[in-house]
């Protein structure tokens, strides 16, 4: 028994010879050198999600949209909360201008004792 490698797009193709080319699982497997169980386990893996499993994916994909939408407006708030922060520290530099200008006028201009 060989525990030979095969790739996806080998295994693709050769899941493809049975579903849609109509020839049967042991034909493929001679033809192309895999045993038909591996084949078999090929054509189950590519089958798709039964409704069981759809639901509960479907549904945890409308929470991942909600969760994701509920991020979304935290992050909108927090921009302007910034914005309105920034807007408040602008403010208050502004105001704090010609204070600051009046003493550093006041300090370079005093004369100091020799």
């Amino acid at each position: 028994m060989s525990n030979r490698k095969f790739s996806k797009e080998f295994r693709q193709e050769a899941v493809k010879q049975v579903t849609q080319r109509g020839y049967s699982v042991a034909e493929v497997s001679e033809r192309l050198g895999v045993s038909e169980q591996s084949l078999y386990k090929w054509l189950k893996a590519s089958k798709p999600v039964e409704a069981g499993q759809k639901q509960t994916i479907e549904q945890e994909n409308l929470e991942l949209k909600a969760e994701l939408r509920r991020v979304q407006e935290e992050r909108d708030i927090l921009k302007v909360e910034i914005d309105i922060l920034i807007t408040k520290q602008k403010r208050h530099l502004i105001s704090e201008v010609p204070f600051l200008l009046n003493n550093q006028f006041y300090f370079t201009t005093q004369v100091s004792p020799a």
